[in-house]
């Protein structure tokens, strides 16, 4: 259930601007099916996911050929039947570093969010059904991440839930090891199989969470990972979801795991407020650079 709870670990609810707020509240009421189209403008190239998207009567659904991903009021099913739940979420504030500002388009209702001077994020939501059809994240200033939902009314709707297993609530941790992190708030830190921990961050509009397991642990399900860099420093690894960047590394003691939709930038500054990857002795390094 790890990968479950990395893609869990990133709907913890938060409150924006009240325009904003009634926006997505109405975008997590609509019901719609048809496909999300997902590109990714990364350094390692662009990235691009399709997939079979539904929502209806509070649950929305993913699909892929790999299987789907079913979730709503805190819950979310795997392909496998399997579920896991949530306690109840904490709403956290807007960050006071963002400004909204909301219109009236020919594609819709508009939300651009501004961090300073540069563009942040851009939403469209459709006029009269309130679906968020278009997502633009950006970082530096430059397109990062593009969704576009695409209608199709061929498509499937959502599948019956009358055999989904009932879900395995996750278990708050009583003695927190994980930092509070400059910039976010913080939720409540949870076990994580196995031996680990996990803790959520927000700033109001992103969101993220950062596992950490002993000692060196196996991660499955991570695909195309790429070699990345962080403050001058090897050792980071880093994939891409269709909202989703993930990077993995081994502290000295821990692995560590960030994932969520965070945009690069944010995510350097992320990554550099927590442990760094285990530094390798001289004769580690050459063996590493001559036989991989």
């Amino acid at each position: 259930m790890l990968l479950a709870s990395l893609v869990l670990a990133v709907t913890m609810a938060t409150s924006s601007s009240p325009e904003l707020a009634e926006l997505f509240r109405s975008a997590n009421e609509a019901e719609f099916s048809g496909r999300q189209l997902s590109i990714t403008f990364a350094d390692e190239g662009t990235v691009t996911d399709i997939r079979h998207v539904a929502q209806s009567h509070g649950m929305a659904m993913a699909e892929t050929d790999k299987g789907a991903t079913m979730a709503g009021f805190g819950v979310l099913y795997d392909d496998d039947k399997t579920a896991m739940a949530s306690p109840d979420s904490v709403q956290m504030a807007f960050s006071d570093r963002y400004e909204v500002s909301i219109e009236a388009t020919d594609r819709g209702i508009e939300a651009t969010i501004h961090e300073g001077e540069p563009i942040r994020a851009r939403f469209v939501f459709d006029a009269v059904s309130g679906a968020l059809e278009m997502t633009e994240v950006f970082s530096d200033g430059e397109l990062f991440r593009l969704q576009m939902f695409i209608p199709d009314p061929e498509l499937t709707a959502m599948p019956p839930m009358d055999d989904m297993a009932e879900p395995d609530m996750m278990v708050e941790v009583a003695s927190p090891r994980l930092p509070a992190l400059e910039g976010y708030q913080s939720g409540a830190e949870f076990e994580a199989d196995p031996g680990g921990v996990h803790r959520f961050y927000t700033d109001g509009l992103f969101r993220f969470s950062v596992f950490a397991f002993p000692g060196e642990t196996s991660i499955t399900g991570m695909d195309s990972v790429y070699d990345a860099r962080y403050s001058g420093r090897d050792g980071y690894y880093r994939s891409y979801g269709p909202s989703m960047t993930t990077v993995t590394w081994q502290s000295s003691e821990e692995m560590f795991i960030v994932t969520g939709n965070l945009p690069p930038d944010h995510l350097a500054n992320v990554v550099s407020q927590l442990p760094r990857p285990e530094e390798k002795n001289w004769l580690a390094r050459m063996w590493s650079r001559l036989f991989g």
